[in-house]
């Protein structure tokens, strides 16, 4: 008996290359998804180091007796120009006549990043009194976000001295 090639293709060939082709897919795209997951979180964590840098260096320039001792609300970071303890718009310029509040107009991508994810920052000030003229001011920053349904947060301390 002589056979004849087939050169078609059944269809249990077809459903097999179909899941070969999907085991492959599958772990590739979850892959990309995490790391996309990743650079978000990578990114805003950044983003909070310095912005909590920021605020702990002004802090470390303002006058002693100007630093209050009590802690601060947690305050949304942009869209308000009458932070006084802070301004994260604030281009301060060299002098007090130079100060300008920047708003969403001057910087939309930043407005934007600080909007999607809720960045917010709270300033809690102790002081320490070791002797009748030596004090330190412990100065506790937080930055608060959400990503989807999580809230982080980022610490970060500075002492100042009298």
């Amino acid at each position: 008996m002589i056979r004849t090639k087939s050169y078609g293709t059944t269809l249990v060939e077809i459903v097999i290359a179909i899941a070969i082709g999907l085991a492959a897919i599958v772990p590739i795209s979850t892959m990309f998804s995490q790391s996309n997951r990743q650079v978000t979180k990578s990114q805003n964590f950044s983003f909070a180091a310095a912005l909590g840098r920021r605020i702990s260096q002004h802090t470390s320039q303002m006058p002693f007796s100007e630093i209050a001792n009590v802690p601060l609300p947690g305050a949304a970071i942009g869209g308000t120009k009458t932070d006084r303890y802070f301004g994260a718009l604030l281009n301060p310029g060299t002098d007090k006549s130079q100060i300008k509040y920047l708003d969403e107009t001057d910087m939309p991508g930043l407005c934007s990043f600080l909007k999607k994810y809720n960045f917010k920052y709270s300033v809690s000030v102790s002081s320490v009194t070791f002797a009748s003229d030596d004090t330190v001011k412990s100065v506790a920053i937080y930055i608060m976000w959400k990503e989807g349904a999580k809230d982080f947060i980022y610490q970060t301390h500075v002492f100042i001295s009298s």
